[in-house]
């Protein structure tokens, strides 16, 4: 056993002594084409020092500490701070990780105790030098859409003001500077859904006495996941600080409108069209809230048995039915093409004819003068949904809920056949959710809508 264990200690120790030489061999070898390529331009030697890389960080443990260690790490961050801002495109787009590269070699010199002054000193230009990169490297990423990868490039550049600290000047030279970088690194943050690092740079700029509007904004949606009521306070605090602010005010619709708070909702949209009176979204979103709160009262009304105060109630019902109209077409006028709208506009026509039949059929017998009238109300609503959804299928025809909106409808106005045709779309889609289809060119027109 002791012989074994032996043997094992000879092989790790050989082991780590190939590493070493592999690294100081590459080191020296990398360092000798860096040197050519400072003398010369020719991105090749750039090239070759860069390739010695990887063998020079897998032995750096194994590296003399004191005399090699330092200048092996400033090689790193060199080499690769070169290729990261060499003016060819070409070549950036081949090495696409140099900057990051770079900056985790500088950090290290940084982190550890022991070096030269020098290393330190030189370390801290080459993170200053390196910044634009980073940031640049983490635009491009972010156009891409890859929030998750341009997070780490912005966070580095964050970093670096810190450990140039105050005695060493970072390329964010001033206030706003350094609160944009902070801005867009917390928004990459949340767009990565990493609400933890998004939480952790929004609390620094506010402790820091940054209490611009994207701060509690970025507070707010880092943290409605994981404590509402912390996040509340946040969105409180914004939008008593800058009850101006867009952002928070649009925060604070979403709210409403995911907790169906319909009534607060009200007010906060129509301040939002104060302010932006050519957001079509905005027209379309409080048509919606008015949908909803006519439904409501009207089941509201059902329920109360005092004829006056029932009276009252479906008077306050019509009302939000002639704003939801009101609005939804006001969001046709922004857009012509808004298909949410079309089929918004639509199901509240079909579904208050749905209404008014279930009146008409609780008459008496004897009433045929308000049954015929009810009926007249019925077929006009029908209409009105019908002309939507005829809208609506030239832009979306394949979409499931139009489908099953034109089936009731024709059903419900004794169009059987043509009802069918849309039970069997809705069947096929159901069986195949990838199934298209063309806008219907059966439709008999809106005359045969009738009840």
């Amino acid at each position: 056993m002791k012989k074994l264990t032996l043997l094992f200690l000879f092989v790790a120790f050989a082991i780590s002594g190939t590493y070493a030489q592999d690294a100081f061999a590459a080191y020296k070898k990398a360092t000798k084409a860096f040197g050519a390529f400072k003398a010369s331009d020719n991105i090749e030697k750039l090239a070759e020092a860069h390739g010695q890389l990887k063998a020079i960080e897998a032995g750096l443990d194994d590296l003399d500490p004191k005399k090699v260690l330092p200048k092996a790490l400033l090689l790193i961050g060199d080499v690769n701070s070169r290729l990261a801002s060499y003016p060819l495109p070409t070549i950036q787009s081949q090495y696409p990780d140099a900057s990051m590269d770079a900056y985790k070699a500088y950090s290290k010199i940084l982190g550890k105790e022991g070096f030269k002054s020098y290393v330190y000193k030189n370390a801290k230009t080459g993170l200053k030098a390196i910044s634009q990169n980073l940031i640049n490297y983490g635009a491009g990423l972010y156009e891409a859409k890859d929030y998750k990868g341009a997070l780490a490039p912005f966070q580095a550049v964050l970093k670096i003001k810190d450990m140039l600290g105050d005695g060493e000047e970072s390329i964010l030279t001033n206030e706003d500077d350094y609160k944009n970088i902070a801005q867009y690194t917390g928004i990459t943050a949340l767009l990565a859904n990493d609400n933890e690092a998004a939480t952790s740079i929004f609390t620094s700029l506010h402790d820091q006495g940054v209490k611009d509007a994207f701060v509690f904004d970025g507070l707010y949606k880092a943290t409605k996941d994981s404590d509402e009521e912390a996040a509340l306070g946040w969105l409180a605090k914004g939008r008593e600080a800058h009850p101006d602010d867009q952002s928070l005010l649009y925060s604070e619709i979403n709210y409403f409108l995911a907790n169906g708070k319909m009534v607060e909702l009200e007010g906060r949209l129509k301040t939002a069209i104060e302010k932006d009176p050519d957001n079509k979204t905005l027209y379309s979103t409080l048509g919606n809230v008015y949908d909803k709160l006519y439904t409501e009262k009207v089941e509201e009304a059902g329920k109360i048995e005092d004829e006056s105060a029932q009276k009252d109630a479906l008077a306050q019902a019509e009302a939000f039915y002639a704003d939801a109209e009101k609005y939804y077409k006001v969001a046709l006028e922004k857009d012509p093409k808004y298909y949410d709208v079309y089929y918004g506009l639509g199901a509240l026509y079909f579904n208050k004819a749905a209404k008014v039949i279930n009146k008409r059929n609780k008459l008496p017998l004897n009433a045929q003068k308000e049954y015929d009238a009810f009926s007249q109300e019925a077929t006009e609503l029908f209409r009105g949904a019908y002309k939507q959804f005829v809208e609506a299928e030239k832009i979306k025809p394949s979409d499931m809920s139009l489908i099953i909106a034109f089936k009731e409808l024709y059903a419900n106005t004794n169009q059987l056949q043509h009802s069918k045709e849309y039970k069997t779309r809705l069947e096929a889609l159901q069986k195949d959710g990838t199934t298209t289809f063309e806008p219907y060119s059966g439709h008999p027109g809106v005359e045969s809508i009738k009840l």
